[in-house]
């Protein structure tokens, strides 16, 4: 068994014996399963975490549900998200009022924007200078960052971000700890490499309260804007700041073997993949014999 594997396993024990611990797993879509579809657009993408309702688009502007070669070789369906008009909005919940927050995107950009684009951005009525600040969220910009925000009381971004290719599938992490005004971003390549999106940003001081929207690939509290084009095939938000980033750190272990859990899911061959690669490897072999 790998050791990355091995994590997880260990991890998930801990989660369930002290959950506390790690925090709570409020919203869970995974493309695997819960997804609502007609003629291909996706009108529901159901909630498997613990808090909270569906992912829902009643009008016509929703993603639709596509074949997508993942890095690994398997074909999965993914959302595809087409920059114009798509997107899905998770309705208020107070689960997301003043608490720290992590969360994480599997996705896959179709080209470097020339205007921002968000996969996930949540508001709140109250927390800012404003009242619908828009709080927190991951986006990508015209030169070719990813970004994952939190703000300040004066309602400033508080931001960190990181250099990403289009047309390629990444996981990333962004995580506000708001007990210590803590803003942080992690991406894991197609590779299994986690980069780290440079020094925790401080300062993110604004108390998020009165939850009205969270929407996923697309930004803005009335009329929808800055609209994502490109896949997401996972994603998921949890009721803790895990910004710890020293060895043997609870948090970082509790981080990684998450993003593990999805690169295993989303990234790595089926058995019977492999078989098939093993296969045709032996045949290669026995014919340079």
């Amino acid at each position: 068994m790998k050791k990355k594997n091995i994590l997880v396993i260990v991890v998930a024990i801990c989660l369930l014996v002290g959950q506390a611990s790690f925090g709570e797993l409020l919203y869970k879509f995974d493309c695997t399963a819960g997804v609502t579809s007609s003629g291909g657009l996706v009108s529901s993408w159901a909630n498997q975490g613990a808090s909270g309702g569906s992912a829902v688009n009643t009008g016509d502007a929703c993603p639709e549900l596509s074949s997508q070669l993942m890095p690994g070789g398997n074909t999965m369906s993914v959302l595809s998200f087409n920059g114009v008009s798509d997107y899905l909005d998770i309705a208020a919940s107070s689960s997301l009022d003043s608490t720290s927050l992590t969360w994480f995107a599997v996705y896959k950009a179709d080209s470097t924007p020339a205007s921002d684009q968000y996969i996930l951005r949540s508001a709140y009525t109250a927390g800012a200078s404003s009242n619908t600040d828009v709080m927190w969220g991951t986006w990508l910009n015209s030169t070719g960052n990813i970004k994952s925000h939190g703000r300040d009381t004066t309602g400033a971004l508080k931001e960190r971000w990181q250099l990403v290719s289009p047309s390629k599938w990444y996981i990333v992490i962004g995580t506000w700890d708001i007990s210590t005004d803590k803003v942080c971003q992690w991406v894991m390549n197609d590779a299994g490499t986690i980069v780290y999106s440079g020094a925790q940003r401080t300062g993110a001081t604004a108390t998020p309260a009165g939850n009205i929207l969270t929407r996923i690939g697309a930004s803005s509290t009335t009329e929808a804007s800055n609209f994502f084009d490109g896949y997401i095939a996972s994603l998921r938000i949890y009721n803790v700041g895990l910004v710890g980033n020293t060895a043997g750190n609870s948090e970082l272990i509790a981080r990684e073997a998450i993003a593990n859990e999805l690169y295993d899911a989303y990234f790595v061959p089926e058995p019977a993949t492999l078989m098939i690669l093993g296969i045709g490897a032996g045949l290669i072999f026995r014919r340079k014999k």
